[in-house]
């Protein structure tokens, strides 16, 4: 019974060695700072938004279901669309040539949620104003390589 602690000789410890606590969380708090300040370097994220949805003007309700079906499953093709080097190449022009393919799809990133025709084009990089023209950009170029394969096909 003598090795157990009471709440009285616990208060006695810490306040021996409060300066010692205290000196502890300071110098952790200054070097979380420093080392944030000095070696990190901040990253924003902008997304776009692409609905996926084929232009016809039929009333028929089973047609309409159909078509939501049809275009659930063209989100994950063009998800792979979007990556592809047809898209990134109308990107990487629009962007005078100031990153490679490799580059802007490091930088993209395309996901969708459950049974939604809604694809997010999230871009990362450390200007967020860079970031959230690539994403702009990789939204209207991908638009128009699916309006152009529709004409043309």
């Amino acid at each position: 019974m003598d090795s157990l602690f009471s709440i009285k000789d616990m208060f006695a410890i810490l306040k021996k060695s409060w300066l010692w606590i205290v000196s502890f969380a300071i110098g952790g708090l200054l070097t979380a700072i420093l080392v944030t300040y000095f070696f990190l370097t901040p990253v924003y994220s902008m997304s776009s938004q692409v609905l996926v949805s084929q232009t016809s003007q039929n009333e028929n309700a089973i047609s309409q279901n159909a078509e939501v079906q049809a275009n659930l499953q063209l989100v994950n093709t063009y998800r792979v669309l979007i990556k592809s080097p047809r898209v990134l190449s109308e990107v990487e022009k629009n962007m005078d040539d100031a990153y490679t393919l490799t580059e802007l799809g490091d930088k993209i990133t395309v996901t969708t949620e459950q049974d939604s025709q809604v694809m997010n084009i999230t871009v990362t990089d450390k200007d967020p104003e860079v970031a959230a023209q690539i994403a702009n950009e990789t939204a209207e170029a991908f638009k128009k390589s699916d309006t152009e394969s529709y004409e043309s096909g």
